[in-house]
């Protein structure tokens, strides 16, 4: 006997509750007392994302979280939401531990991202929010769920079938599967992720709380090495099959093993040993999507307006689309209306009839508005929606609302003025005007203003005096200016004004008067402010000259021409007023000036009176001399000690020609009068820029500097005063004498420091002094003497650091170099620039045993001298001869026991000492070759001339290079030769190289190369002679 399970299609669901989510916590260790956990359950449904949502959870029977709070969420969640998500429980139980889940090993893909239980992965997911560890309520899941379960986007693209038939003969179970892609692309390619879980576990955690879905075994690929790969083209279903053993789940809290079957299959992007996208899911209580929904609800006013007004039409449009994966049945009807209060009004209502999977439908009506009644900034509200579609599953998109605003009349507010509401006749008054639309349609620049003006209480209104201005401002401070311009001939008095709006629909506001608005008065002669912008500027006249001054731009009125007015005055300067040329004459018979020595503006009182008022003010006048450059007040200026400041004076000088026009100062002659005190500055003058140098970096003060402007007929003299800002100056350290000392070990060195460091702010007594040493038991440092003392028991290189810091913490440090010896060098003439010895030999041939006498070049006081003479070979590299010689007086040398020098012998020649200080000296090894005897004299006693100076050294580079390899061939020795100083040396009779030099007729002698033929031959075949 066969049973087979219905057929379920996992896509959307929507159930429309929102969850609330408690704190959450995650648990790793054993509970001690998992009944403290325990509180009452509230549960809420989660809303329903519109599709399928896929979860992995892990737990512990002995995790207090997990039993308290994940397990009864996942619950609830898959209770209140079967048809849109499912999940597989990977449980420890206390029976069997974990279970084994390989090959797929889908515990420990989860908790790769997890810190403890429980963990619960929706979608694969291995980060916040989707991989949730911990838990904490019993909803914890729920928001999200709802979010969308962090499945792919294209989720409702796919179309999941799932059944399962019971086999009784043999107890097994064929899973079949099913999926179909309808999306865009024609094909994907998809892993079937599959499990057999138990409905309901048969272990049960601490608490009693049996866990859900519990895995229980997987359904792979033919391989069994993981999940199912297959190909899915576009509107073409794949159908696969799977046998398990009804075994293979236990029969769990009334459910028989039969009912506890419950496969749960889901697609993914990618195979199980990588982390994947998934699409959707399905099990056994998923069924197939049903929805009818608004997809599209538009409105149009006639006439296009944006705003309502009671009585316009609007045309209705609304667009119904079946989202669900079936053909929808007819029955569903559409209704458009409006809400009045808390009701909705019907305005439309239309049967939809039956509509296949994805097909729309649209719905048009007119709507007459004439029933509506305006509300101030409010709007009407219309909705479309869906009735009697019981068996939808999506609720969320069965209505859709439109808002369409009401267009009110605009309410006109009060004008205000700027600059005060009194003007003079023939003067401009700006209105600033706004109001208040009233609607969401209408704003300050979709509306126009009028303005109008009449005599106060008279109603002779008009506009003939007012211009818009346009808008000023921005956003929230948005205006309207409207300008009053008033004729001289206006009538004085107060004016009112009213103001009316006008919108985009020609709806107007209430005209608003404002009583008294601005007042137009009587314009009286004024004297023109400087400030004023139309003020000429003041006029400049010569001391002790009659100057005429036109009055144009310093008196002003707006009713009365110039000429017509009276000009009157009591001051001496005043000379006369001369109405026809509308100036007036002044002579001033001096010149003020401020305490800086520039002259200072001069005021003439005058009354001024155009036949109807009279008013007074003060001309200011400025006197200057006649053409003498004019100084303007200079102010101080400063730098800091030992620095230097300048200053450019073209700007503080001007000059006027014989007409008292100005001329170009740049073109004035400066001079520096006198500079105080003279001893302490340096001030030169290049041009028109002065600039003032301490020549004591030290001094702090003022200096005075005195300036002459010349135009080559009048001087003119000013101050200008620099402050020297005072400085804290840093210590110093006067390094001569201890940059460098040199020391002998054992030997106590002091410096008397009070000497070397100085600051010219501070005493000596006051400054710090810290010595910082790498052997600090070497030194002592007496602070009250300032001596610093030193003894060194090794010889090398020392450091002493010096550290000196004034009372202000400026400072100075000095690194002083210490070379502690035992002993000194001696230098070689020939060997070294600064050469201490000389050495003269009275010959060097060969078979002769020479006289030497070694010379001191610089006088170091030497004493116990003691001259170590060697005679070596330096083909054999074996010395045959040595001896001693004390003091510097000639000494002779015997060779190779008295037979002389021969080929390849050198003389070397060592000089130990003590000096005038105490310091042992000693040379490095002089060596001087032996040179085969020349007979031409001039030859013999160019030579000798050179040995005498120490230039016949041979270039010992290669030399030793050739003689070492010689060397080691014959004796098979190795002879090291010090190169620290040969680049300073010449060698004594360099060898020739001869590669033409014949063999002897027996060949190389035994021991030589060819390389040695070629230098030494020539001296061998002479020997051999």
């Amino acid at each position: 006997m066969q049973t087979t399970n219905p057929r379920v299609s996992a896509t959307m669901g929507v159930v429309i509750l929102m969850s609330f989510m408690s704190a959450s916590f995650a648990y790793s260790g054993n509970w001690e007392n998992v009944d403290d956990l325990e509180e009452p359950v509230v549960k809420m449904e989660a809303t329903s994302p519109g599709h399928s949502v896929f979860g992995e959870y892990v737990g512990a029977h002995w995790c207090g979280p997990c039993m308290s709070s994940a397990s009864p969420s996942l619950d609830n969640l898959k209770t209140s939401n079967p048809e849109d998500f499912t999940y597989v429980s990977f449980y420890e139980s206390s029976s069997g531990g974990w279970p084994n889940d390989s090959p797929i090993n889908r515990r420990s893909h989860i908790m790769a991202g997890s810190s403890g239980y429980p963990t619960f992965s929706f979608a694969d997911e291995q980060t916040s929010p989707c991989l949730k560890v911990g838990a904490g309520g019993s909803n914890y899941y729920d928001p999200e769920y709802s979010s969308g379960g962090c499945m792919d986007p294209t989720s409702n693209d796919f179309q999941l079938d799932l059944t399962t038939t019971l086999d009784s003969a043999n107890s097994q179970v064929t899973i079949t599967f099913e999926a179909n892609y309808v999306g865009p692309q024609p094909s994907v390619s998809v892993y079937v992720y599959g499990a057999v879980t138990e409905k309901v576990g048969a272990d049960a955690y601490d608490n009693g709380v049996k866990p859900h879905h519990n895995w229980r075994g997987w359904l792979l690929n033919p391989d069994n090495s993981g999940f199912l790969e297959i190909t899915l083209e576009r509107n073409d279903p794949v159908q696969r099959t799977w046998t398990k053993p009804l075994s293979l789940v236990r029969a769990s809290s009334g459910y028989t093993q039969w009912e506890n079957f419950w496969p749960v299959l889901a697609l993914m992007d990618g195979p199980h040993s990588s982390y994947n996208q998934f699409y959707a899911a399905i099990d056994l209580d998923m069924g197939p999507l049903v929805d009818l929904g608004v997809s599209e609800f538009e409105s149009e006013i006639s006439g296009g307006h944006i705003g309502l007004i009671p009585g316009d039409q609007i045309a209705l449009s609304a667009s119904i689309m079946n989202n669900g994966a079936e053909q929808h049945p007819a029955g569903a009807e559409l209704v458009f209306s409006y809400v009045d209060g808390l009701d909705h009004i019907e305005i439309y209502r239309e049967d939809i009839p039956s509509l296949s999977s994805g097909q729309s439908i649209q719905f048009n009506t007119n709507f007459d508005t004439t029933a509506l009644y305006s509300v101030a900034s409010g709007a009407v509200s219309i909705r479309a929606s869906l009735e009697n579609v019981d068996s939808d599953r999506v609720s969320s998109n069965n209505n859709q609302d439109l808002f369409i605003p009401y267009d009110m009349p605009p309410i006109a507010t009060r004008p205000v003025t700027v600059d005060g509401s009194a003007i003079y006749r023939g003067e401009s008054l700006t209105f600033e005007l706004s109001a208040i639309p009233d609607d969401s349609v209408d704003d300050l620049t979709t509306m126009v203003a009028m303005l109008e003006y009449s005599l106060h209480a008279e109603q002779s209104w008009s506009s003939d005096w007012t211009t818009s201005e346009g808008l000023i401002g921005a956003g929230g401070n948005l205006r309207v200016a409207h300008e009053v311009s008033t004729p001289l001939s206006a009538q004085t008095g107060n004016y009112d004004t009213r103001v009316k709006w006008v919108d985009s629909r020609g709806q107007a506001s209430d005209w608003l008067v404002t009583e008294s608005a601005f007042t137009l008065q009587n314009a009286i002669p004024s004297v023109v402010s400087p400030t004023d912008p139309n003020h000429a500027g003041m006029p400049t006249v010569k001391v002790e000259t009659i100057e005429s001054i036109p009055i144009a731009g310093l008196i002003w009125d707006a009713e009365t021409e110039l000429g017509e007015l009276e000009i009157s005055s009591s001051a001496p300067q005043f000379i006369a007023w001369d109405p026809d040329s509308e100036s007036i004459s002044v002579e001033f018979d001096r010149i003020v000036y401020d305490s800086g020595g520039s002259p200072i503006p001069q005021g003439l009182f005058i009354s001024i009176g155009d036949g109807e008022d009279t008013n007074t003010g003060t001309l200011l006048f400025n006197v200057i001399e006649n053409g003498a450059p004019r100084w303007s007040s200079i102010p101080p200026q400063s730098f800091d000690e030992g620095e230097s400041g300048s200053i450019i004076l073209t700007s503080f000088v001007s000059d006027t020609n014989e007409e008292g026009q100005p001329t170009n100062p740049s073109q004035l002659g400066l001079e520096i009068v006198d500079v105080y005190p003279n001893e302490a500055f340096e001030t030169i003058l290049v041009g028109h820029t002065l600039s003032v140098s301490a020549v004591d970096e030290d001094y702090v003060g003022t200096a005075s500097v005195t300036v002459s402007a010349s135009d080559g007929d009048q001087t003119t003299e000013t101050m200008v005063t620099f402050f020297v800002n005072d400085v804290n100056d840093a210590p110093r350290i006067n390094l001569d004498g201890i940059q460098r000392i040199v020391t002998k070990t054992q030997l106590a060195t002091s410096v008397d420091l009070s000497e070397h460091v100085y600051d010219v702010d501070h005493e000596f007594e006051d400054l710090w002094v810290d010595i910082e040493s790498f052997d600090v038991g070497s030194i002592s440092y007496d602070f009250p003497t300032g001596v610093l003392t030193m003894t060194w028991d090794e010889p090398g290189l020392e450091l002493i650091t010096i550290n000196v810091i004034d009372p202000i913490g400026d400072s100075v440090s000095h690194v002083m170099e210490i070379e502690v010896v035992d002993s000194l060098p001696l230098a070689w003439e020939g060997l070294d620039d600064q050469p201490d010895l000389s050495v003269t030999f009275d010959t060097l041939d060969y078979n002769t045993n020479p006289v030497i006498v070694v010379n001191q070049i610089t006088d170091h006081g030497l004493a116990d001298i003691k001259v170590r003479w060697q005679v070596c070979n330096s083909l054999t590299g074996v010395c045959t001869d040595a001896g001693s010689s004390f003091g510097l007086s000639p000494f002779s040398i015997q060779a190779n026991e008295g037979a002389g020098l021969r080929v390849g012998d050198y003389v070397g020649l060592t000089v130990t000492a003590v000096d005038s200080l105490g310091f042992d000296r000693k040379s490095e090894m002089l060596r001087s070759y032996a040179v085969e005897p020349v007979n031409d004299a001039s030859g013999t006693e160019e030579e000798g001339q050179e040995a005498t100076n120490g230039t016949r050294t041979p270039y010992l580079i290669l030399s030793l290079s050739l003689l070492a390899l010689t060397t080691f061939l014959i004796f098979g020795t190795i002879v090291l030769r010090n190169k620290s100083r040969q680049s300073k040396r010449e060698m004594h009779n360099e060898p020739y190289r001869n590669p033409d030099l014949p063999l002897p007729p027996g060949g190389l002698p035994d021991g030589w190369t060819l390389e040695q033929w070629y230098y030494y031959g020539e001296e061998y075949l002479r020997g051999e002679r």
